[in-house]
């Protein structure tokens, strides 16, 4: 008998229900493949991930309440740090991605969220360029164009995007030359940054811009690769532009293991040394999005 797309996704969620014990746990390995990881630093990445993919639109339940208030403890002064143990100081990616997802679930107080906009509209390079780790800093502060497209997202949420248009222009050009296809400093997948791109679409003026560039890039992307968060991630993209993608869709469907997981998949790495996160959970998130 056919299983059913919704019933796939129930099993998801009960997956990360179970899972779900004081917020959610990463692991790290030598590969992407992630074969025989180990359980990472005690950090709060995974959990904002799951939060603002999977979970986000279901407001109404009690495992997101539950992430909710887990990610707003680790809150600082309205910044994200990686780690849990402050190991890497706050960084501008991963507070993009936590206060666009607590704002738009009105969970976070929009003047908290607003002074930490223009923290990281001035937290720039000589190129005018956003940087990933707050100043002052102990780490040798680097550029990364996905984390700069999650910064976005959350300036255009607040209406400053004029005061960010050398990094927008940046974008624009790693997208226009094809730069992305070789990853970021921080995200191996090139679909990261066409997932990241795609839910700042919903504002006019972005999707004036990028629109054509980003629906021929998604289109050439499509069926490329096999691994999980690929996959779940150009559905999510694909489903935002209103194009058709049952090759990646059917291919998802077909991944989910019998506890209602997908497999492990790593969705970042360390930027010098060797080591690339993921879990089960984080992916079953992002599938379950790309599935709703």
């Amino acid at each position: 008998m056919e299983i059913k797309t919704e019933d796939q996704i129930e099993k998801g969620l009960e997956f990360l229900e179970n899972e779900c014990d004081k917020g959610y746990k990463c692991f790290i390995g030598n590969l992407r493949n992630m074969i025989n990881p180990i359980l990472s630093p005690k950090e709060v990445g995974s959990s904002l991930l799951i939060l603002g993919s999977g979970l986000k639109n279901r407001s109404d339940m009690e495992l997101t309440k539950k992430t909710i208030d887990y990610c707003k403890t680790y809150q600082n002064n309205g910044k994200y740090a990686f780690f849990k143990d402050n190991s890497l100081p706050p960084d501008t990616d991963v507070t993009s991605w936590a206060l666009s997802t607590l704002f738009e679930l009105n969970e976070i107080d929009e003047k908290i969220v607003s002074t930490v906009v223009e923290k990281i509209l001035f937290n720039v390079n000589e190129k005018g360029l956003i940087k990933i780790y707050f100043e002052p800093c102990n780490k040798k502060n680097r550029i990364d164009h996905v984390g700069i497209a999650n910064a976005l997202y959350l300036i255009y949420l607040f209406n400053r995007e004029r005061k960010a248009i050398k990094s927008e222009n940046f974008l624009f050009e790693v997208l226009s030359s094809k730069e992305y296809l070789k990853g970021s400093h921080y995200y191996h997948s090139p679909d990261m940054l066409l997932y990241s791109l795609s839910k700042t679409m919903k504002f006019p003026t972005f999707n004036k811009k990028f629109g054509e560039l980003l629906r021929s890039s998604i289109n050439e992307r499509i069926g490329s690769t096999e691994w999980p968060l690929d996959l779940a991630m150009r559905i999510s993209v694909a489903k935002k532009l209103d194009i058709d993608n049952e090759t990646d869709k059917k291919k998802l469907l077909n991944l989910q293991n019998d506890d209602g997981s997908w497999p492990i998949d790593a969705i970042y790495h360390y930027g010098r040394k060797n080591g690339f996160f993921g879990s089960k959970s984080i992916s079953t998130s992002f599938a379950i999005e790309a599935l709703k």
